[in-house]
């Protein structure tokens, strides 16, 4: 009953935690109801954020102005919404504790979250100015723990309890300036070059690694380890304030090419940094752990983890240090007709951690037009050998206001879903022909 009660947990927290499905730089929901694949059609303010070379073509023109989006995702690499079923009110046989073992992959149970909301948006002629809040949060478990949690512990063998990268979590204000600039090539009908500047106001920031190996003996256990957790930032989440506690800047690099009236092509480079520099409110605490041989009896739990002797805290404030920044490397190709859009995108970020993942991905987007205020959107994304990424989202265009909403599901909606996501926005455009 009480592996029971712990695994039925683990996998609630699994279901709500969050999934960076990619290395996100927005969660509009154009781009989320067609699974990302939106790099080379874009325009105007999404344009910007996906490829600035996108302000440099000829159909992009008039004023594009952003009111507010606002996306999330949620999910994990492991479990989906039957596992959940699976270990929810029943004692688990056997051949259950091994498919939830199995659903784990050997590089260990992953969840995280990834927030997008944009506080500015403006587009106008080759310019665009941006302004996002962005926060991310990642965690990775070793997949020995829901052995141990399982089955118990086992004699004389070891549990690896804590992973290198056990997680990362950061809240990051973003302002962009953009630029496209046309480049006249006879044997394309358009063809551009893009660059964005971005200021990075780090705000808060968490990074938690290490060490630690339990082990039960014929007299005791042992548990030894090392962690180490830095931060910065930390005392905002109790006084609520957005402060600057570190500071970056980024390049956004793209091309864009208009081969014909229906067929485009674009990449880009997104968010080159050296990272951000945390100066204020940080801290570094250091956790050593030697238990050795400890007997379960009376208070011995409870003086481990009082008792001086036993864990060493040491914290070191005021430090200066420096985190990554999610970069991701982007192609796609484009088919453009009146009344229908399909576009083919890859992308890769340039390591895993909260808001990025280093993997290849595989992205297909469509949007039907039948009615041309009110357009509808799909997609299917190829994340990883165990995970299909389903979208939709539709808009509504009224005048010059433009409404759009999205959802999207790792894995198949329902029951077989690791995941969610969703987002909504709002804007104005003038002046230029909606795609």
């Amino acid at each position: 009953m009480k592996h029971l009660t712990k695994i039925n947990l683990v996998i609630l927290t699994a279901s709500l935690a969050a999934l960076n499905a990619h290395a996100f730089d927005s969660f509009d929901p154009r781009t989320m109801a067609q699974a990302g694949a939106t790099l080379a059609r874009s325009r105007g303010v999404e344009g910007s954020l996906a490829n600035p070379a996108n302000l440099g073509l000829e159909n992009n023109g008039g004023l594009n102005i952003k009111l507010f989006h606002f996306g999330a995702m949620a999910g994990n690499n492991s479990f989906n919404l039957n596992d959940y079923n699976r270990a929810s009110g029943d004692f688990l046989d056997d051949g259950e504790k091994e498919a939830l073992l199995r659903a784990i992959p050997s590089s260990g149970f992953r969840a995280s979250s990834s927030v997008d909301a944009m506080l500015l948006g403006l587009a106008a002629g080759r310019m665009a100015l941006t302004v996002n809040l962005r926060s991310a949060q990642s965690v990775c478990i070793p997949r020995d723990l829901f052995d141990l949690a399982l089955y118990g512990n086992q004699l004389d063998r070891t549990y690896s309890l804590a992973a290198s990268d056990m997680g990362d979590a950061w809240t990051v204000a973003a302002t962009t300036i953009s630029y496209g600039q046309p480049i006249k090539i006879g044997i394309f009908k358009g063809l551009a070059l893009g660059i964005g500047f971005k200021h990075l106001m780090g705000i808060n920031y968490g990074k938690a690694g290490g060490e630690i190996n339990f082990t039960t003996r014929g007299s005791g256990f042992e548990n030894i380890g090392k962690i180490e957790i830095l931060s910065a930032g930390e005392n905002d989440f109790d006084t609520k304030r957005l402060n600057m506690n570190g500071s970056g800047f980024a390049a956004d690099l793209g091309l864009a090419c208009q081969l014909n009236d229906h067929w485009s092509l674009g990449a880009s480079l997104i968010n080159l940094s050296n990272g951000i520099t945390w100066k204020n409110d940080t801290r570094k605490r250091t956790l050593n752990m030697d238990v050795n041989n400890m007997t379960l009896l009376g208070d011995s739990i409870a003086g481990m983890f009082s008792g001086n002797e036993v864990i060493d805290r040491t914290d070191t404030l005021g430090g200066i240090f420096r985190s990554r920044y999610p970069a991701a490397f982007n192609a796609g190709i484009a088919y453009e007709s009146k009344y229908f859009s399909a576009e083919l995108d890859v992308k890769k970020g340039f390591y895993n951690g909260a808001g990025s993942a280093a993997r290849w991905q595989l992205a297909q987007g469509f949007e039907l037009r039948l009615l041309s205020f009110l357009p509808l959107r799909a997609g299917l994304a190829v994340l990883d050998n165990r995970t299909i990424a389903y979208s939709a989202g539709g808009g509504l265009k009224l005048g010059f206001v433009r409404l759009d909403a999205a959802a999207n599901s790792l894995g198949f909606p329902g029951y077989n879903s690791k995941g969610f996501g969703a987002s909504v926005s709002a804007g104005m455009e003038f002046g230029r022909k909606l795609i």
